[in-house]
């Protein structure tokens, strides 16, 4: 799959370090098609996405459509220039929103999508509850963005909804985040449970933790997904985690843009970064 990150060099990295893993988001999309088909429910589902970010997780559950299930975004937000640049690029059918989350109406989703959405997929901000941002939670504006993605779940009601966020939220001294989100679900009529995933154990070159929230009208239809990898040689004969050079030996030959002296394996002008995604 090849992907064009817009923005400054540094504007990339940053897409690149928020966003979800790829290969990880497919592995949960997975677990939440069996939650349909468990339900007896297939076809085409609509996505709509909050804090979209490059696409991680939109991108995940793009991967995850197979003949009986097939994901759509058709809606997709950020407050970010360089996400939308980024999206608009790469994915135009997700229609792609820039706004201020508390400014963004319901209504205003569902009329680009045409209807409610079957999925509602999103990572709120999360530097206000990571251990580099040393946990400022509730404190900091961007920590309580959550409660407007509450608010337009309530409005919208989709059948299954997932919410990422870092491993640090759960390790929040200040305010029981994982309580209060749990009562933000339920009181709009949602069973919600959470896990901490690592992203290595589903065969991404990264051994990197992000914490999930699935949230459902009939959540005894979920679960989460089981390792496929494992970090040592284990009794379930799973394989062994990937590493980064497993993963670049894998990758196509660089295309070189622009001026070839700058990189060679990556190039920005200050416009565009274009990479190769390996998952």
């Amino acid at each position: 799959m090849d992907y064009e990150f817009k923005g400054t060099l540094g504007q990339v990295q940053k897409q690149i370090g928020n966003a979800v893993p790829v290969g990880l988001a497919k592995a949960l999309a997975k677990e939440v098609s069996k939650y349909f088909e468990r339900q007896n429910k297939g076809g085409k589902l609509i996505i709509a996405s909050y804090f979209t970010g490059a696409g991680g997780l939109d991108l995940g559950f793009e991967q995850a459509s197979d003949e009986l299930i097939q994901f759509e975004t058709a809606f997709s937000t950020d407050i970010e220039k360089w996400a939308e640049d980024t999206v608009k690029h790469n994915r135009p059918e997700w229609n792609f929103h820039r706004e201020d989350i508390t400014q963004l109406e319901p209504s205003t989703v569902k009329k680009i999508i045409g209807r409610d959405p079957d999925i509602i997929i999103g990572g709120p901000p999360c530097q206000p509850f990571s251990v580099a941002g040393k946990q400022k939670a509730t404190k900091d504006p961007l920590g309580v963005l959550y409660r407007d993605y509450i608010r337009h779940i309530e409005a919208l009601k989709p059948e299954i909804v997932v919410m990422e966020n870092v491993y640090g939220l759960a390790q929040v001294k200040s305010a029981n985040m994982i309580e209060e989100i749990y009562k933000s679900f339920e009181d709009i009529g949602y069973d919600v449970t959470h896990r901490e995933l690592m992203a290595a154990d589903y065969g991404v070159p990264q051994k990197r933790r992000r914490l999930f929230f699935v949230a459902a009208k009939n959540l005894h239809y979920f679960q989460y997904p089981q390792p496929t990898h494992c970090e040592t040689e284990n009794l379930l004969d799973l394989p062994i985690y990937r590493g980064a050079g497993e993963a670049l030996l894998k990758l196509p030959k660089a295309i070189v843009r622009g001026n070839q002296a700058r990189n060679k394996a990556l190039h920005s002008d200050g416009n565009s970064a274009a990479l190769h995604c390996c998952g």
